[in-house]
């Protein structure tokens, strides 16, 4: 387990060391202007033209919502809406509209703005492009020429502002993934149980659960999920009744999930962060069964009167909220990097644990309020934006 646990951290570590060393290299890559380039007001000029030539439409963008696709009764997953379109344009030319949604430019989905930019930063003024729109319940096509962008001074510079087809730069749509969480219980009161039937202890200084998690954009930067994670170990044993060799077996399991609400924020062009919060339950469970193996229909009442062949359930039930923080790393429009941080907070609503056996449920006297307050840590890949 010490090794899981170092494995996890070096992985936690890793992450966001990857996303520092980036986004200094981002940094450094994508200054605006070069000072010494103010001293050659060609070097300038030529910086200007080039940056002409690109592909440009005039237009404004936003990311479809759930409520945006309602509204105009599209039915695809993907796409743009066109917010408004500037007079005078190659947009305006050629016949686009406020309210229309982009779907597909030469065939290449068009996912949300982000997606949008980096299509068209691979075309230049002059190119003609196969555009596929929605506009009023029906799907249209149309070649359409990029124009130039004018610019109102030969002296002028670009300080970090975003271009016209990306007024608003997107924060996702979605995803999901499997989900490592290192998870840090107190097991001291399992591990007295377990113990104490003669099995060695269960893991008290971490324990990896494993599970899956996704959520969806529901618009403003908030999304909306659900994950769920659970860990289990079994272990066996011979044990000795009376003057009779049993064999003992023990399962723990602990599980936690449920329902998710993150909002989400840019911190540059490939880093996201995002702080939110999980309600939901957890719960642990302690078997103990033994057995000789040798079950008799007309001696079985001889077997149950010297405890032969027993099975109990140990179980305690939990509700959980757990407040947490992220940060995504894109790698690409499909793949990022996640680490995840936080702290789950639980309640239980019987002071000890309960004991399953044949469908009913007893009290266990004596049992202690075992909690399922923790710390957590999750790294791994994320499939989706």
């Amino acid at each position: 387990m010490k090794n899981i646990r170092r494995i996890m951290l070096f992985i936690a570590v890793t992450c966001f060391t990857l996303l520092l060393a980036n986004e200094g290299n981002l940094t450094k890559n994508n200054s605006i202007v070069d000072l010494n380039n103010y001293l050659n007001i060609d070097s300038v000029d030529e910086s200007i033209s080039k940056s002409n030539k690109s592909a440009y439409l005039g237009i404004y963008t936003e990311n479809m919502t759930l409520k945006t696709a309602r509204e105009n009764e599209y039915n695809e997953n993907y796409g743009i809406i066109i917010t408004g379109v500037l007079p005078d344009t190659p947009a305006d030319q050629q016949g686009l509209k406020k309210h229309d949604i982009l779907m597909k430019i030469d065939d290449k989905i068009i996912e949300d703005t982000d997606k949008f930019t980096d299509i068209i930063e691979s075309y230049y003024a002059g190119d003609k492009i196969n555009l596929q729109y929605f506009r009023r319940g029906e799907v249209f096509e149309m070649e359409f020429v990029f124009g130039e962008k004018k610019v109102n001074s030969s002296f002028s510079f670009n300080f970090g502002e975003q271009s016209q087809e990306t007024s608003k730069r997107s924060v996702g749509y979605g995803g999901g993934t499997w989900m490592p969480i290192w998870v840090e219980l107190d097991m001291d009161d399992v591990n007295y149980l377990v113990k104490g039937v003669g099995f060695s202890k269960i893991a008290d200084n971490g324990i990896l659960h494993t599970g899956f998690g996704g959520k969806f954009s529901i618009g403003k930067g908030l999304f909306l999920g659900g994950m769920g994670a659970a860990y289990d170990i079994t272990k066996k044993t011979n044990a000795m009744v009376g003057d009779e060799n049993v064999i003992r077996r023990m399962k723990y399991k602990s599980t936690f999930g449920g329902v998710t609400l993150d909002k989400r924020f840019g911190i540059s062009k490939n880093l996201y962060g995002s702080f939110g919060m999980m309600l939901g339950g957890a719960s642990q469970s302690v078997e103990i069964s033994q057995t000789k193996g040798d079950f008799s229909w007309t001696g079985y009442y001889q077997q149950i009167e010297n405890s032969l062949n027993n099975y109990t359930k140990f179980q305690k039930s939990y509700i959980i909220a757990q407040p947490k923080v992220e940060l995504l790393y894109r790698l690409t429009g499909w793949l990022a990097l996640r680490a995840e941080g936080a702290y789950i907070a639980s309640y239980g609503w019987s002071n000890g644990w309960n004991t399953k056996l044949t469908g009913d449920t007893f009290e266990s006297t004596g049992s202690p309020n075992t909690k399922f307050d923790t710390f957590t840590i999750s790294a791994g890949p994320w499939f989706g934006f």
